[in-house]
């Protein structure tokens, strides 16, 4: 597998936690009455040298994005069109938030958020000290283009950028592993 700097990586996988957001997300898609689709639970953007940065259960880190090549999973890559400075700023913020905590409480939070569309979780810079991973993606395409995609960060789900990636991205590659 191949990834470039900032290009956006949504993962599906199947263990618990990823089962957990699934159902959450096919509950979201019901009672906003549309059709469900295919939820990937997880994401990471692109960095140079193959490398991704993402945010894990113990903190926002830098891997290799082969470390997926042995997991059951599937995988989108798709690109946005970031000039070179949005580039360079995202891959400076990924350096500022390297080991910031994982926020765990998004399971609980997600859970007004999916069936009443309230949100009770931190917002604006209060949300920035601990991070989940399709909030930190939507974060740092945030700061790359001063706010003008995600206007709440904290609130992105896994729905709301993969159906932000099919909007303004160019699907690059599609992996079953």
């Amino acid at each position: 597998m191949e990834v470039k700097p900032g290009q956006i990586v949504l993962i599906r996988s199947y263990n618990f936690s990823a089962r957990l957001i699934h159902i959450g997300m096919f509950i979201r898609y019901l009672l906003r009455f549309r059709k469900p689709q295919r939820v990937y639970n997880h994401a990471a953007i692109g960095l140079s040298g193959n490398k991704i940065s993402e945010a894990l259960a113990h903190g926002i880190e830098y891997r290799d994005i082969n470390c997926y090549q042995n997991k059951r999973c599937e995988i989108l890559i798709y690109e946005f069109p970031f000039s070179v400075q949005q580039l360079y700023i995202i891959d400076k913020d990924t350096k500022l938030y390297e080991g910031v905590k994982y926020q765990f409480i998004n399971f609980i939070q997600f859970i007004p958020e999916i069936f009443l569309g309230i949100w009770l979780g931190r917002k604006k810079l209060k949300a920035d000290d601990q991070l989940y991973c399709t909030e930190y993606v939507g974060l740092l395409i945030n700061r790359a283009t001063y706010q003008e995609h995600f206007k709440k960060h904290w609130r992105v789900s896994p729905i709301q950028l993969k159906d932000w990636c099919e909007k303004y991205c160019k699907k690059v590659a599609e992996y079953k592993v």
